[in-house]
């Protein structure tokens, strides 16, 4: 790899980094959850989450689905990208949820929810 292609790709992951951040965000506020109380119900620091939604941060995979279950989604909601990716609103998800308290069950409620088109 040249010094272009790993500039380029480094560019990718930052903006990825950068999108996953403003997704637990976006979906923190629909939850009207403070930082701190993310952290509290997700195992981790206030200060971790402040870095992950300002894209500071990558998490472990124990982290990852602490913050999903916390958030009510799945690791795919948050690494959507809502300009190019069609993102399920949150009112669905916590109707999903009601009920079901892991991660794999809420993505498979998901998968095969029926979801109309967008107009």
């Amino acid at each position: 790899m040249n010094g272009g292609e790993e500039t380029e790709k480094k560019n990718r992951n930052e903006q990825f980094q950068a999108q996953v951040g403003k997704n637990i965000k976006r979906l923190r506020f629909s939850l009207r959850l403070t930082q701190e109380e993310l952290a509290e119900k997700a195992k981790v620091s206030t200060e971790t989450v402040v870095k992950l939604e300002n894209g500071r941060q990558w998490f472990s995979l124990e982290s990852l689905l602490n913050i999903c279950d916390a958030l009510c989604t799945t690791p795919c909601q948050l690494f959507l990208n809502p300009e190019r990716d069609r993102l399920i609103p949150i009112e669905d998800l916590v109707g999903f949820t009601k009920g079901y308290g892991k991660t794999e069950n809420v993505q498979y409620k998901i998968k095969n929810a029926r979801r109309k088109p967008d107009s």
